[in-house]
């Protein structure tokens, strides 16, 4: 058995080490736990354990402090760092996808932020006068009518009968956007828009205005006759992105990403749970500083909306109804996303504080009654 000296330290604080000290003494501290037991030094200058009437020097149980620990606890720590950070970033994005996936990749969502559109009389007058100009390029009416630039005496009645027409077609789309039904119409529109755009994959986005040119073409025939039937199931497509646009693809990456918020948010939860766990103490604090960052994300996602829309019509575009149906609904989406951001900020940023003030509660009630209970006599 070798023999080895002891030598008591204290620093007043909750800790009282005893080192080893021989030639082959262990590079580690014996630590008594002084929670349970104080210490004395008897007239022999030997150092003695005195306890609690609960306790005794027989049951004290001194354990090891490897060195290895603090460099165990700063890897802990870092991965936990780690682990807050994807806890943010996955949060974060689960909210947009969440977003994403309500408004603009669900149907109903969808209808419910573009069916004010139909109420928009300045919308509905480009949207009319829109259908005029597509109708007199129609080949049907070119054939019959020509294209008002006739020339000699039964050329100026061609022309003549062109303008007559095209005042019926106005009248007949102002009625059209105009009557009680147009409502219900325009909700038929934004459905199928919808549809041809999220539901299907095309190389461009675009509007779909058939049931316009449907009830338009109902009311031509009247006074037209069939011959001059306008309507063409499916092809009246107004394009809101030019031809080299990578719009519809961004539109359906989007909608991939929107379809995943559910397992962001899971991972970001596994991980926020993970570095508590980690952290160790003042874990409610560790928890708190997350739930303030992703507060303060959304708060700067507010401002940064506030200056900026989400999408903005293509110059390429000719179509003066597209031009106004982006501007709308992107100013309309754009209003959507800053009142969810904004719903957002504050009960992040409440649970991020209550929950740092817990910690810091527990912690003073914590060092309190260590003070309390621990001490050192000398």
């Amino acid at each position: 058995m070798r023999n080895h000296q002891y030598q008591h330290t204290s620093n007043g604080e909750d800790d009282a080490t005893i080192q080893l000290i021989g030639d082959d003494a262990p590079t580690q501290k014996l630590v008594l736990d002084e929670t349970a037991q104080d210490y004395g030094k008897s007239v022999d200058g030997n150092w003695h354990i005195s306890g609690s009437p609960s306790a005794s020097a027989d049951h004290q149980t001194p354990y090891l402090e490897d060195n290895s620990y603090s460099w165990w606890l700063m890897v802990r720590r870092t991965i936990a760092v780690l682990c807050a950070l994807c806890s943010i970033v996955l949060g974060a994005a689960g909210g947009v996808g969440y977003w994403a996936e309500q408004n603009i990749i669900s149907e109903q969502g969808f209808s419910s932020l573009a069916s004010p559109l139909g109420q928009d009389s300045s919308f509905q007058k480009a949207l009319s006068d829109a259908v005029v100009a597509d109708i007199m390029k129609d080949q049907t009416v070119k054939n019959y009518l020509g294209e008002g630039q006739e020339e000699g005496f039964f050329g100026s009645i061609k022309n003549w009968l062109r303008e007559r027409v095209k005042e019926n077609i106005q009248k007949a789309a102002q009625s059209v956007t105009s009557q009680e039904s147009y409502q219900h119409m325009w909700n038929d529109i934004v459905t199928r828009t919808h549809r041809y755009n999220v539901g299907e994959e095309h190389q461009n986005i675009a509007l779909d205005i058939d049931p316009v040119y449907e009830q338009v073409n109902s009311q031509l025939v009247q006074f037209l006759g069939d011959k001059l039937s306008i309507f063409h199931p499916g092809e009246h497509l107004i394009v809101l992105d030019s031809s080299h646009s990578q719009t519809a693809e961004y539109l359906h990456q989007i909608k991939h990403f929107a379809q995943q918020w559910k397992l962001y948010c899971g991972l970001s939860a596994l991980s926020l749970l993970v570095g508590v766990i980690l952290w160790g103490r003042n874990r409610s604090i560790y928890a708190g500083c997350i739930f303030l960052t992703l507060s303060a994300i959304s708060w700067c996602s507010s401002i940064f909306l506030g200056t900026k829309p989400l999408a903005q019509a293509d110059e390429a575009v000719s179509s003066e109804v597209g031009k106004i149906f982006v501007q709308r609904f992107s100013s309309i989406i754009t209003d959507s996303a800053t009142n969810y951001v904004n719903s957002l900020t504050i009960p992040l940023m409440v649970i991020g504080i209550v929950l740092i003030l817990l910690g810091v509660a527990f912690s003073i009630v914590s060092l309190g009654a260590r003070e309390r209970t621990a001490g050192v006599r000398i």
